[in-house]
């Protein structure tokens, strides 16, 4: 043991560059545009508000008695428990730095909310960027492992205080509370193992892992063991044990096997066709329509015979190792060619097994497969097409093509007849994709009279507005918060998700997916929860979330679950004997005021374009299995939707997917899909003159 309680001075100067990224990427900015330069504007005058408070330093101690057995390490005399610990060899492992650090203290309680969260956000950046620094000092010359720590790969948060018992967190004016929470909160605590220079790093699908019984338990699951042409009755008996790779989309087992399946599972149940539509009959072979969202994949297997349609499969979009959203994607094949490649294979391969697993379900021969049909989000349709999605990116945001695309099975390499049809779905424009374009068409949106919205909600957000005359459509970033990505104990709609909250005097009531054990929260539960949140008086019309005091006389059982964490604010929705209660944070209510503050700003933007006011609206259809689940009064109280009564918001379920089912099976409603776009006025809030303005405004309750 040696180096113990160092105190590095971290140059804010070498951390500039990374955290500017950072802010751009997490903010948002990296868009071009008038408006975008007034808050790049905005946000400048921050930086300088907080220039002398960025203060980057780190202390460490150096370990070189490290024991791993499975999912525990101990160093010194502490013991810690991270799963992905047991992806480590431990013949690799020679020492082990554990540090704490800070970037300083960025709060801004005086300041508008818009400034206090570019406050925020300039801190997040500044502190990830200091631990990068951190890692490139001690790893000067030798060899570091990821960096582990509370919060991070599965690692309880409560196990800062094991940190604190081998680093003196004190020595750079950190303090460890008794919940575990560093102050200043712009901190963060971890250890780097000192590895071989042949250490293979885990990947970062990993990173944000909870745990075991809180999240996805991904680690040391029984599954059938995988195998080509293997029949039922031979997996039912070749069991082993999975050893988790961190990639999610390879694996899609967690929880028992159950969790990211049943979420898949619930996407090909929401598929609704109009009531005029007919299917053509009498095409000899088989079709497949595909709805590929950047999360999920719907493939459905059609008899072209007799129009009916045989079977649904719902898988994970393997492209998700290479990033969560669009631009994360956009950002990785853009780093080499081979990237984009690698890209397309995948949701090739993804779509193959589909075919593959369908077919052999319904004995149907891959040759007897003679049309598919594909709907995605203007980058999914670029990466399955072989385009450069890269234009997407910058503005103005213009596709590499425009129109309907066709290919030949062979063209593109699905498990289908070599000369058979592929059609991909026109996008309407650089965000507005085929997805769109197809639930345009199985809500028959052209032919509506009457002043209506159509709102899908997805990893992002698209709008379109029609009036009887005109139709105009736009793309909000909305989606990350309500697919639980940017909430603290966000997760998919799956097993063991809160979908349902009712707030009943003292009482705080939930439901979960499968009726199974609370373990996070998903979208639908989200909006009810802010809801419930807002009519309570437990949330402010600033967002702010009340103090204990606020309840101490008139509702003291509520008022107990308003906590005060070091400056954070939360309220708790389950206690949990074993695990973290299941809370919401000061920052998720924030983020749900921004993401429901872009679809307000949008619809507002488009309304006034066409002349007409929130009140003139007469129906509002929610596509996308999201829409599908949200209470729609809670989703009214929060301003996620216009105020209409009840009965005129219509669920529409997988639109996506319902209109690549129609263009498969008649060939009108494939020709009406391809002149979608040419009726489609699309609408650029970034290039709206008061776009930004209705933006904060709407982001009150």
């Amino acid at each position: 043991m040696k180096n113990q309680n160092v105190v590095v001075n971290i140059d804010k100067e070498a951390c500039k560059e990374t955290a500017n990224g950072l802010f751009t990427q997490n903010s948002g900015l990296h868009r071009s545009g008038k408006k975008q330069e007034r808050i790049k504007k905005n946000a400048e005058e921050i930086r300088e508000l907080i220039e002398d408070r960025i203060s980057p330093k780190a202390v460490y101690s150096f370990f070189d008695q490290v024991t791993l057995d499975g999912k525990e390490a101990t160093i010194g005399n502490h013991v810690f428990t991270c799963h992905a610990f047991e992806q480590l060899e431990s013949s690799q492992v020679k020492g082990a730095y554990v540090y704490v650090l800070t970037a300083g203290d960025f709060t801004l309680d005086d300041r508008p909310i818009m400034d206090q969260l570019l406050a925020d956000l300039w801190g997040t950046a500044f502190t990830d960027a200091a631990r990068e620094q951190l890692q490139i000092i001690l790893g000067e010359d030798q060899y570091l492992s990821n960096g582990f720590g509370p919060g991070f790969y599965g690692m309880d948060v409560n196990q800062m205080g094991d940190i604190a018992g081998l680093v003196d967190p004190g020595l750079i004016g950190i303090e460890v509370k008794s919940s575990s929470i560093l102050v200043p909160l712009k901190s963060c605590a971890g250890i780097f193992f000192l590895v071989d220079e042949d250490f293979k790093p885990i990947s970062s699908e990993c990173e944000d892992c909870r745990g075991t019984m809180t999240s996805c338990s991904l680690c040391n699951i029984k599954r059938m063991q995988e195998g080509k042409k293997m029949n039922n009755e031979k997996k039912k008996k070749e069991k082993t044990v999975f050893k988790c790779t961190g990639i999610c989309s390879q694996c899609g087992r967690c929880k028992n096997a159950g969790m990211i399946a049943g979420a898949n599972k619930r996407k090909t149940k929401l598929l609704t066709l109009p009531e005029d539509f007919v299917p053509a009959k009498g095409d000899q072979g088989y079709g497949f329509a595909f709805d590929v969202g950047t999360t999920t994949v719907v493939g459905m297997l059609v008899d072209l015979y007799t129009g009916e349609h045989l079977a649904s499969l719902a898988k994970t979009n393997p492209q998700n190792k290479h990033g969560l959203d669009v631009i994360s994607r956009i950002t990785f094949s853009n780093e080499g060619k081979e990237n984009l490649e690698l890209l397309h294979k995948d949701i090739v391969g993804c779509l193959n097994e589909i075919i593959d697993e369908l077919c052999e379900e319904h004995d149907v021969a891959n040759e007897a497969v003679l049309r598919v049909t594909f709907c995605g989000n203007t980058t999914m349709s670029h990466i399955f097409a072989g385009y450069d999605p890269i234009t997407l990116a910058f503005a103005p945001f213009a596709p590499a093509y425009t129109g309907t695309l066709m290919f030949k099975g062979k063209d593109l390499n699905l498990h289908m007849k070599d000369d058979g049809d592929i059609m991909v779905f026109p996008n309407i424009a650089g965000h507005v994709g085929g997805d769109i374009t197809s639930g345009i068409l199985a809500t028959r949106f052209l032919d509506i009279k009457e002043l209506t919205v159509f709102i899908d909600i997805g990893t992002n957000g698209e709008i379109a507005i029609t009036d009887g005359k005109k139709v105009l459509a736009c793309s909000t970033a909305a989606g990350p918060a309500f697919e639980g990505s940017a909430i603290y104990q966000g997760m998919r709609a799956a097993p063991g998700a809160i979908e349902k909250i009712q707030i009943e005097k003292e009482k705080v009531l939930f439901r979960t997916i499968d009726d199974v054990v609370p373990v996070g929260i998903c979208g639908s539960g989200l909006i009810d929860a802010i809801g419930e949140m807002i009519n309570a008086g437990i949330i402010k019309k600033t967002g702010r979330l009340a103090t204990p005091k606020d309840f101490a006389e008139k509702n003291p059982e509520i008022g107990e679950r308003l906590r005060e964490r070091d400056g954070n604010r939360e309220f708790v929705l389950v206690y949990k004997e074993d695990g973290e209660d299941i809370v919401i944070t000061q920052k998720d209510v924030r983020e749900v005021q921004l993401a429901k503050g872009a679809i307000s700003a949008g619809i507002s933007i488009m309304l006034d374009q066409l002349g007409a006011k929130k009140s003139d609206i007469k129906k509002v259809i929610v596509a996308g299995a999201f829409g599908s689940f949200i209470d729609k009064e809670s989703a009214i109280t929060i301003g996620l939707l216009p105020h209409v009564p009840l009965d005129d918001i219509i669920s529409a379920g997988n639109t996506a997917g319902a209109g690549t089912l129609m263009a498969l099976t008649n060939a009108d409603e494939a020709i009406t899909a391809k002149e979608i776009p040419n009726r489609v006025e699309h609408v650029e809030l970034a290039s709206t003159r008061d776009f930004q303005e209705k933006y904060v405004g709407a982001m009150a309750f």
